[in-house]
């Protein structure tokens, strides 16, 4: 899909500018590597992630989307570790020892990520 975006781009600034420079080519590529990587991956993604569900119970952190094998899903809040902000539309919840899980694409995420603070249990301190 990059290259195809690449020779389109490509085409489009060889005729508009009427260069015919091999860094043309170059230039191309790279912006069509971002265009993809950037606009296409990102709505690709967010069509998959459109339907997910969280629900935060007493004891749990809750996933489910019917379109997802690996849901529904439960992470005990005693296995977050920290939670916080990711880009503009995410949360990342870091687990013990070392997973984390993203919540992406939400409307409101910093209420999202207070809140799931503010349910977790309190951390045993070491001495």
């Amino acid at each position: 899909m990059s290259s195809l975006t690449a020779l389109c781009l490509g085409t489009g600034m060889r005729v508009g500018t009427g260069i015919s420079n091999p860094l043309l080519w170059l230039g191309a590529f790279i912006l069509s590597a971002a265009v993809y990587a950037f606009i296409f991956d990102d709505f690709l993604e967010w069509r998959a992630r459109k339907g997910d569900v969280w629900v935060l119970t007493n004891m749990h952190l809750v996933y489910f989307n019917p379109n997802d094998e690996t849901s529904p899903a439960a992470v005990p809040l005693s296995a977050i570790e920290t939670v916080s902000g990711w880009m503009f539309w995410g949360v990342r919840v870091r687990l013990v020892p070392r997973d984390q899980l993203m919540m992406l694409f939400l409307a409101d995420r910093t209420t999202v990520r207070d809140t799931i603070r503010a349910h977790l249990p309190p951390k045993e301190t070491t001495k």
